[in-house]
Formats: structure tokens, C-alpha cells, sequence
């Protein structure tokens, strides 16, 4: 399409959202079908997200959803196909759009979509025959699973607007009466909602929601058939699903979020988990061999770590585990995907880390009871503390870092996650205490369990932050934590308080023993951003203690401490990576 063109469509865009939504004609304008085909090459057509990601659109969007749920519920003399057109635009530019999506969430969107699927027009049974409804549905289905994906602290409200219920009633496939199973064709048509219902219920359900999963007997086994649909490169869209049209990654990930709850792993293996996860690895190998350029390296890389992930995951559980263990197919497979001449750093990483975990099955034994495993040796305030988080919430962590730092601590944190887990685990191993980032996604992660679990094998004191609103920890993080105080930073501005109530908690636990009576700031502390709370007193380290020197292991980047008549301190920092972050000043 040309300039011209372009222009013209952007004229009666903009027209168009400076209407009101409650007087706008019956029908769907004509240019709607040329934003629909525009929306469909959106990087050659960045003239229509940038419209459409302002505060002004994002209002109209508001008062439209709004006008649509207020109207008469039976759906008479409403203009469903305009909205079924809007809702395409607007799930087109939360797939690959932060900033829009952040708008969304912040006029809570989500809330009112999740009242628009509500709506008896938009019942499953309704969706299951009638094509207006099943594509609003599952439009409105995909916005909120992109809004979800790039802002996962929007989880606990997703579920406070009801949405594990409501997602449910579309799992399962029955005709209007409710008794007898629809044709074929019905099914096939209904199948994408089903999907983008399911892997919006893979981020959002907990241990106990997980059961009424579970009375869904098939829905497993949809995934695992979506999977496998999208694992063939000789379709016209390789890695592509076209009867659940969703990618293999999309697919992945929530297969890998299913499987970090601790009842669906031996099921997830019954229904062919593993065969589907290592064609996936075959494939990935074979699409880096065939043809390395540079988008289908990319492409390979992804559905490699994504699929080592699963298999992660998966293997925490004791038969599992076992059956990996002694699977010498596996290992070569896994050994495939450690070079770092052919895969990306982080397919390396999490390859090396499963071999390191397949070798030490001693953790799979250790009671989860915290209050039971913390030592009291004498010796458990020496050493440094070690972060473990999850990778969505690294940007907190490094301010709490940095606010520890100033008040005298010795933190250790992979903040640029570069390391393997063996090379942390002997970080843990010189540790005094381990202060852990809680959030749904940390209980999920395979990387975040395992450091875990280890730490609590050597009895290292747990000291908790609480990083997503309304997060209650089930599973093997519930079991761990039970007894434990959380500390809450949920927002930006509980920082000062969350600081205040670790370091009571700390004590002298990971003291920097030469920290003078007003700690320095470290040079780390120079490259957070400019948004800095004033630095708290440190704790006053006890008068027998011995001056020590933080210094770094040129080989594994460990921060250790030595005797020293006087204090130096090392930092090992990224500054292109601080810039990147946002964190330089």
C-alpha cells in the first residue's frame, strides 16, 4: 500500500476514535478491512501502532468495551462485528507492544474484558456455533494473555475479576443442552479459544485450582496434540499450529508453566510429554544445521531452551527423574545443545544445568520443612548472602541489592543470570543466608527451585521478599515458607519499609565485618538509577569480629572474604548492561 494510502487510512483513524463510542453507525466501516489486512505486517505498517498506542485510543477502546457490556445482554441491536474488528487490531498490537499494553492494564482492561466474555452471548455453547461470538472471545482471550505475558504482576488481578472460573467453562467442548458432544467440525472451529484459554489458565492457576484442571480429563492431551500439530517444518508456516493457531513457543511455554505444578508431571509424562519435548529438540537441531540464518538461529535457539525447560521441570519429580537419569538418548541430546560455538548462551546454560542436576539426586530426598534444616553451627552469620530470583523480577532485586549494599551487607547476585547453577550453588555454598524473590513465576522455575532446594539441604536461613501482590506460595515453595516472615515489596515505594524489616531480620547475618560505622557506598551503587531512597544504618557488626576484604574469584566471578588489616571492596559489574537496564545515572 502507498504513502498516500497510508495517509488516508490514518485520517479516518484518527476520526474514527475521536467519535463517540455510543454513537457510532451500525456496520463496520470500510477501511476496517484494510487496517485488518495492515495489522497482519505490522512491522512494514509501524504507523499504526504507533497511532493506536496513546492514551486517546486506549480511552475510546474503554468507553467502546464499557457501551458493549451495558447494552441489552440478549446482544439484540448491538454492532458485533465493530467490536470483533477492534478487538483484532487491538490483540495485534499487544503481541509485540509493552507500552500499549501497560495503558490497558493501568485503565483496567482486563477487568472489563473478562466482564465482556462474562456475557450470556459470549457463553462457550454460544461460541461453539456462532463465529461472531468465537471470534470476539477469543480475541478478547488473547489481549489479556499478551497483557499477561508482558506485566505478570497483573495475575492477581486477572483472578480477583474471576478469570480461573471463567476460563474453565471453555475447556470443555459439550452442545448447547449440555449432554451430547458436538461434531467434528464444531469442535475444530472452537479449538483456539479452548487453547487460549488453557494457556491463560497455565499462568494463572495455584496447586488447589490445579485440581479442577484435573476434571477436565482431555485438556492435557489438547496441548500435547497443539504441540506436536505446530512441531512440522513442511507446512506453510513452520513451528505453527493452524488448527489451534498458536507457534510452538507460544505452546512451550505453556506447557513448561503446567508442568511446574507438582500433579501434572507424572500425567503430563503418562500423556507423551517427553516423545513430544525431545522431537522438539530434534527439530531445533535440524533447523540450526539445515538453514543458519540468522531468524531461523533465533527460532532454534528459542525452541531449544524452551523445551530443555520442560524437561527441567518435569524432572523434579522422582520417577521422572530416574527415568532421565538413566536415559542415555537424553544425554546426547543434552550434550548436543551445550556448545557454545552453535547455541545461544541460555540454551547452553539450562542444558548444562539439567546434566549438573541429573548427577546429585540426593536433593530430591531433602524434607522441605525450613524451620527443621536451618543450621546452628556458630558460624552461620559468616559469608555473604545470595539472591535467588526469578528473571521478571530482577529489576527489584537489584535495587534491593543496592540498598543492602549501602547499609553494610555482602550481597551476591547473578544479575546479569549468566551463570550455570553449579557455579551459584558454590556461591550458596560459602553463603550465610539466602534471601529469596517470591512470585508465581519464581515457584514455577526449575533454575529457582533447584538453588533452593540446595541452599535448604545445607541448612542456609531463608530470608523471604514477597514480590507479587497477593501471591500466597503453594507447592514446594508453600511447604518451605510456611513458617517463615515475608516481607512485602510489591511496589516501588514499599522499598525504604522492605529494607528496613530485611535488615532487622538479617542482623548481623552477611555483615560486611570491616563495614564502618557509616557504610560506604559501593561503586555498584553508582550505576542504579537516579529514583534512590536515602541509605539506611547498617547493622553494627560485633566487636569480636575479624576485618575481612570482599574479593573476586577470577575464575568463577565468586565474591569471597579475607582477613585484612583494611576494607577494599570489588564489584563486578556490567556497565553496558546497567545502561541497557536503565540503571546508570
Amino acid at each position: 500500500m502507498d504513502l498516500t494510502a497510508d495517509c488516508d487510512l490514518a485520517v479516518k483513524l484518527n476520526h474514527f476514535i475521536s467519535c463517540d463510542p455510543l454513537k457510532l453507525d451500525e456496520g463496520v466501516p470500510s477501511f476496517f478491512i484494510d487496517l485488518h489486512k495492515l495489522a497482519h505486517e505490522l512491522d512494514r505498517n509501524q504507523w499504526l501502532p504507533e497511532l493506536l498506542d496513546s492514551e486517546r485510543f486506549v480511552e475510546f477502546y474503554e468507553k467502546h468495551i464499557k457501551s458493549v457490556i451495558k447494552e441489552d445482554p440478549t446482544g439484540h441491536h448491538l454492532n458485533h462485528s465493530l467490536t470483533v474488528e477492534i478487538n483484532f487490531l487491538v490483540q495485534s498490537i499487544t503481541q509485540s507492544r509493552s507500552t500499549f499494553c501497560s495503558k490497558l492494564a493501568s485503565r483496567q482492561i482486563p477487568h472489563w474484558l473478562f466482564q465482556l466474555i462474562k456475557l450470556p452471548r459470549n457463553n462457550p455453547c454460544i461460541c461453539l456455533l456462532q463465529k461472531q461470538a468465537r471470534l470476539l472471545t477469543n480475541y478478547s482471550l488473547r489481549i489479556l494473555l499478551n497483557i499477561l505475558r508482558y506485566y505478570p504482576s497483573m495475575r492477581s488481578s486477572y483472578k480477583k475479576s474471576g478469570g480461573v472460573r471463567t476460563l474453565l467453562s471453555f475447556l470443555s467442548v459439550w452442545s448447547v443442552d449440555g449432554n451430547q458432544r458436538l461434531n467434528v467440525r464444531a469442535a475444530s472451529s472452537y479449538m483456539p479459544v479452548r487453547v487460549t484459554a488453557l494457556l491463560l489458565l497455565s499462568i494463572l492457576v495455584n496447586e488447589d485450582e490445579n485440581e479442577e484442571l484435573h476434571r477436565n480429563d482431555s485438556y492435557i492431551n489438547v496441548l500435547i496434540k497443539a504441540l506436536n500439530d505446530s512441531l512440522n517444518l513442511h507446512q506453510k508456516r513452520p513451528l505453527y499450529s493452524p488448527s489451534h493457531e498458536r507457534a510452538a513457543d507460544e505452546l512451550l511455554v505453556g506447557l513448561k508453566n503446567i508442568a511446574g505444578l507438582e500433579t501434572n508431571k507424572k500425567w503430563l509424562v503418562g500423556c507423551g510429554a517427553m516423545d513430544v519435548l525431545k522431537l522438539a529438540l530434534d527439530i531445533a537441531f535440524e533447523l540450526k544445521c539445515s538453514a543458519p540464518n540468522l531468524t531461523t538461529c533465533t527460532s532454534s535457539d528459542a525452541l531449544a531452551e524452551l523445551a530443555l525447560e520442560c524437561l527441567w521441570s518435569l524432572a523434579f519429580e522422582p520417577q521422572v527423574y530416574t527415568r532421565l537419569a538413566h536415559d542415555p538418548d537424553l544425554s546426547q541430546r543434552l550434550n548436543r545443545f551445550s556448545d557454545d560455538h552453535l547455541w545461544s548462551s541460555n540454551c547452553c546454560r539450562t542444558s548444562r544445568n539439567i546434566l549438573h542436576f541429573l548427577t546429585d539426586p540426593r536433593l530430591l530426598s531433602t524434607s522441605w520443612t525450613a524451620g527443621e534444616r536451618v543450621r546452628d553451627d556458630g558460624h552461620s552469620q559468616a559469608g555473604q548472602l545470595v539472591v535467588v530470583y526469578e528473571q521478571g523480577t530482577r529489576r527489584t532485586m537489584l535495587k534491593l541489592l543496592n540498598q543492602l549494599d549501602r547499609a553494610g551487607y555482602l550481597v551476591w547476585m547473578d544479575f546479569e543470570d549468566t551463570y550455570t547453577v553449579d557455579v551459584v550453588a558454590r556461591a550458596i555454598s560459602r553463603a550465610s543466608g539466602l534471601i529469596l524473590g517470591l512470585s508465581h513465576a519464581f515457584k514455577l522455575s526449575p533454575y529457582c527451585r533447584y538453588l533452593t532446594q540446595y541452599a535448604h539441604s545445607l541448612g542456609l536461613q531463608p530470608f523471604p521478599v514477597h514480590l507479587e501482590p497477593d501471591y500466597k506460595p503453594d507447592g514446594w515453595l508453600g511447604l518451605y515458607t510456611a513458617t517463615l516472615i515475608y516481607i512485602q515489596l510489591t511496589e516501588d515505594s514499599m522499598l525504604p519499609q522492605a529494607v528496613s524489616q530485611l535488615v532487622s531480620q538479617l542482623g548481623n547475618v552477611g555483615l560486611r565485618r570491616s563495614c564502618p560505622r557509616s557504610a560506604p557506598v559501593s561503586p555498584l551503587s553508582r550505576h542504579f538509577s537516579k529514583e534512590r531512597t536515602q541509605p539506611i544504618q547498617p547493622a553494627q557488626p560485633s566487636p569480636s569480629s575479624k576485618k575481612m576484604r570482599l574479593c573476586v574469584d577470577t575464575r568463577t566471578s565468586l565474591r569471597v572474604q579475607e582477613p585484612l588489616e583494611s576494607c577494599e571492596t570489588c564489584w563486578h559489574w556490567d556497565a553496558s548492561l546497567a545502561k541497557n537496564e536503565g540503571l546508570l545515572c
